[in-house]
């Protein structure tokens, strides 16, 4: 039977993004306080699937450059690819300071950002994502664990162990300046961020997972993270794979057009 043009838009589609059943994100993140396993989480609902145990027991910082995953450690100076557990070294990134880290990609410069926390201050390093080495940019005298890089290359970080808030990060400088407070109180807790889209999630190490305003620094809760029979804790790092690449859509949008040319072609024969 002849497909209809129609038809065959909706195969390339399929072929070209990919289809998931739930409408909310998927994000990642590691127990690395706990069991040391990496888990899909859905941002809807907080049920988090275990996709297996991580070889690297301090996977702090998490992000996606392409379709892999990379974990960077807080006090153990080394950066993995976790994309298939157990996950495999890359290299040592060298001395850094701070025992916190956070960990983002700006898709935009092509470059991984590391942030390191410790005390009441901030290191922000560039990674070299062959070797793992890393480069000193800056630092700031506010805390923060964690890092999200949006598609514009505008940066944030939570503080949730000092002051409860919201910052922007300069990538060229380091230095961090407020936007506002989460409206959590003083939890005492570390986080993870990504972005999906222009919304900025964030996950407490205890496994609350938050919406935050990068307007205000207000968080909004979305769900308790659940494992299995009940609430599970223990995270670090969080990350989401980016949105279909623009040249993706022109691909289809251009196999569209060929196929509709070729059909004007076969009526007018």
């Amino acid at each position: 039977m002849r497909k209809t043009l129609g038809q065959i838009a909706v195969a390339i589609f399929a072929l070209a993004i990919p289809v998931t059943a739930s409408a909310a994100p998927l994000l990642y993140s590691v127990q690395s306080n706990g069991n040391d396993h990496l888990y899909s989480i859905d941002a809807a609902s907080g049920v988090a699937t275990d996709l297996g145990l991580i070889a690297f027991n301090d996977a702090e910082g998490l992000a996606f450059a392409g379709s892999t995953l990379y974990a960077i450690g807080g006090s153990t100076a080394q950066l993995w690819d976790i994309t298939t557990p157990p996950g495999v070294l890359i290299g040592g990134t060298g001395a850094r300071a701070g025992v916190d880290a956070g960990m983002d990609y700006n898709a935009l410069t092509g470059t991984m950002y590391n942030i390191q926390g410790t005390g009441g201050a901030s290191s922000l390093y560039t990674i070299n994502l062959a070797t793992g080495a890393a480069t000193l940019v800056g630092g700031s005298s506010a805390f923060a664990d964690n890092l999200g890089i949006n598609g514009a290359g505008a940066a944030y970080a939570l503080d949730g162990i000092f002051t409860d808030s919201l910052y922007s990060v300069n990538l060229a400088t380091g230095a961090m300046t407020l936007i506002g407070n989460l409206g959590l109180g003083n939890i005492s807790d570390q986080f993870g961020t990504t972005f999906v889209g222009g919304t900025l999630y964030a996950l407490s190490s205890s496994g609350q997972l938050y919406t935050v305003n990068t307007t205000t620094g207000a968080a909004t809760l979305l769900a308790n993270v659940t494992c299995g029979a009940g609430p599970c804790a223990g995270w670090e790092g969080l990350a989401a794979p980016a949105a279909p690449e623009p040249a993706t859509l022109l691909l289809v949008g251009t196999a569209l057009g060929a196929l509709a040319s070729r059909r004007r072609r076969q009526r007018s024969a």
